[in-house]
């Protein structure tokens, strides 16, 4: 389901308390958001100094979660690149709702 920039996503959604849940995968998400551009895998390990199995991992649970999408690379023209889903995210807790 594509979702518009700024569509909210509620936590119900599955697995996106999960994906939220792990420090890792809100940095390959906040490095996209900072980028302002597509970028691959190997961008992205290569600018957490983390390995690339790790950030594809993480990127395979973000666009399950719907906060990132494919790309066309620029580099390459082929959709082997990532970009946000969302241009912020905000958590917002209700007491009522716990």
């Amino acid at each position: 389901m594509e979702l518009s920039p700024g569509h909210p996503l509620s936590l119900p959604r599955p697995g996106l308390t999960e994906t939220l849940s792990v420090a890792f995968n809100r940095t390959v998400w906040e490095l996209l958001r900072r980028s302002g551009k597509a970028s691959t895998a190997s961008e992205i390990a290569a600018l957490c100094t983390a390995p690339l199995a790790e950030v594809e991992v993480a990127l395979r649970e973000l666009g399950e979660a719907g906060l990132v999408k494919q790309a066309l690379s620029p580099a390459t023209g082929r959709r082997d690149a990532f970009r946000i889903a969302h241009d912020r995210l905000v958590i917002a807790y209700d007491r009522e709702n716990a």
